[in-house]
């Protein structure tokens, strides 16, 4: 859950313009500077907020992830506008993203290897701007003119530069073979019809493509799109002279965190690399027999291409939430910034993200935390009762709408019934007052499970409360920990001495890339958290 904090960091960028050949061109600027706001609007299936579908025009493509393509269309974005797209969502993926990481140096390093990369393609540094999001969402992406992009929750996972070099070289496939714009024309093609063939880029519908935001270009490639980028990006690591096989262990370690989540019941959750870049035996298998090696032969690389000046890079690198974002921290959200907390009760779990903090209860029950952006001035007149009718909710009867008190702070609540494809939901809504911004709960279940869980959905809104600027000041975040391997030490001693969440020695064989089977030896340097 983003918060206000700026970012004032240029991270990686190189600049320059490119071949006007099919190939990312235009002018570039360096890496944004994150912009300071509030919290942002949770964007909900069901939702009372006013939002709405986006118009056909404005939709990605219908093609489901993972098919194949039905045959060639016209790509109907030239590389100029592939350029002025890129540039024009770039501050967009950077805010949706917590900002730019602020570690020049780390983002110099990813620059490096992109370039390296960059000339080994035939393309040169010049066409690409490489950016580290400050994210622990574990991703990576392009946008059309050369814009590649990998979260530090990424590079946590991998464990040398040869893994990481293979993700960007991945995206650079996508690039060069200009995949996002494909989709993009197929869209316009799909649900704008013949009319949009004739139009100039600069026309309204056109400009609204090109401002419809990170879904349209994180919504999946298709199987083919997929395939071809791994072929390119292998061959762009052999020319650079990183082994082609380091891709075939990150996409086993890809499998092992897949697996991790699905164990603990997440579905994928912070785990976005597998929405957009399916994992699966077929893609490993194509991967290292390209690469000319096996299966078996990959995971050996774990310890070797560059791991060394990896692991040096990454050391002290921030490990989950940032500050920016909020920490979750077991039952308990709690953000340094702008001092505030909230807490849920057993049984109820918390995942953060940039745009809100979601919670799920027993059940369907299930909440999303955030906060009005339009916080000056306040809207409603700081009037948090107003604001729920007026402003939050306008369309909707809200039942029994009062003022209360949190903790000090002049809050309103009200209950909305509404009907979803999923049946009828009970939905109450919780608006505080605090450090002049409207801080929201919107909390949902079924119309039958209403009464049973909405005293813990009042105790979670009424657990909200102020930090001090003392209690603000001790909450640090994790940082991943480079260590030696002593005698005597195990992957589950390790573990058990990380601040990693349970179960903490199956996430630290993960965060290590460590078969099963396999086990560290003295000597050895691994990665842990603290």
């Amino acid at each position: 859950m983003s918060g206000a904090g700026a970012v004032e960091s240029v991270n990686g960028t190189t600049g320059g313009t490119g071949p006007g050949d099919g190939r990312p061109s235009g002018p570039r600027g360096a890496a944004a500077r994150g912009r300071r706001r509030p919290l942002a609007v949770a964007v909900l299936a069901l939702s009372l907020l006013g939002g709405t579908a986006l118009p056909a025009a404005l939709a990605p493509p219908a093609q489901a992830l993972g098919e194949e393509d039905d045959g060639w269309l016209p790509n109907l974005i030239s590389p100029e506008q592939e350029a002025q797209i890129g540039a024009q969502q770039h501050d967009q993926i950077v805010a949706q993203y917590g900002g730019v990481y602020d570690d020049r140096g780390l983002g110099a390093y990813v620059a490096e290897i992109g370039s390296r990369l960059a000339a080994a393609s035939g393309t040169g540094a010049d066409s690409y701007t490489f950016t580290v999001l400050d994210s622990p969402i574990i991703n990576a992406f392009a946008l059309p003119g050369g814009y590649v992009y990998v979260t530090r929750g990424l590079m946590a996972l991998a464990n040398n530069e040869a893994e990481l070099a293979g993700v960007i070289a991945h995206e650079m496939g996508h690039v060069i073979a200009r995949h996002g714009t494909e989709r993009m024309s197929r869209g316009m093609i799909a649900e704008l019809g013949t009319a949009i063939l004739g139009s100039v880029f600069d026309s309204p519908i056109a400009g609204g493509l090109a401002q419809t935001g990170a879904g349209l270009w994180l919504s999946g490639y298709s199987r083919d799109q997929e395939r071809e980028a791994d072929s390119l990006g292998l061959d762009y690591m052999r020319r650079a002279g990183y082994p082609p096989i380091a891709v075939g262990a990150f996409l086993g370690t890809m499998g092992q965190m897949e697996d991790l989540q699905k164990k603990l019941g997440k579905g994928g959750g912070g785990f976005a690399l597998m929405a957009t870049h399916p994992q699966n035996a077929e893609r490993v298998e194509a991967a290292v027999a390209q690469a000319g090696g096996n299966t078996d032969a990959a995971w050996q690389g774990r310890l070797g291409f560059g791991r060394t000046a990896y692991l040096n890079r990454i050391d002290g690198m921030i490990y989950g939430d940032g500050p920016k974002q909020g920490y979750v921290r077991g039952n308990r959200f709690e953000h340094p910034e702008l001092r505030i907390a909230f807490d849920v009760p057993d049984g109820y779990g918390l995942t953060n993200t940039p745009e809100a903090v979601l919670i799920k209860g027993p059940g369907n029950a299930q909440g999303v935390f955030d906060s009005d952006p339009r916080s000056n001035p306040t809207p409603a007149g700081g009037d948090p009762l107003i604001y729920i009718r007026d402003v939050w909710a306008p369309q909707q009867q809200v039942k029994g709408l009062e003022r209360v008190e949190v903790n000090g702070q002049p809050g309103a609540t009200g209950l909305v019934d509404l009907r979803s494809r999923s049946g009828a939901q009970t939905v109450r809504l919780v608006a505080i007052r605090a450090n002049g911004a409207f801080y929201r709960f919107q909390f949902s279940a079924p119309y039958n499970q209403a009464g049973a869980v909405d005293p813990a959905f009042e105790r979670i809104a009424r657990s909200f409360r102020i930090l001090s600027a003392a209690e603000a000041r001790r909450i640090e975040p994790l940082r991943l920990r480079v260590v030696p391997v002593q005698a005597g030490d195990t992957s589950a001693s390790l573990a058990a001495q990380s601040a990693l969440d349970a179960p903490k020695t199956d996430r630290f064989r993960v965060l290590n890339g460590l078969r099963a089977g396999e086990e560290i030896a003295p000597g050895e340097r691994v990665k842990t958290v603290l």
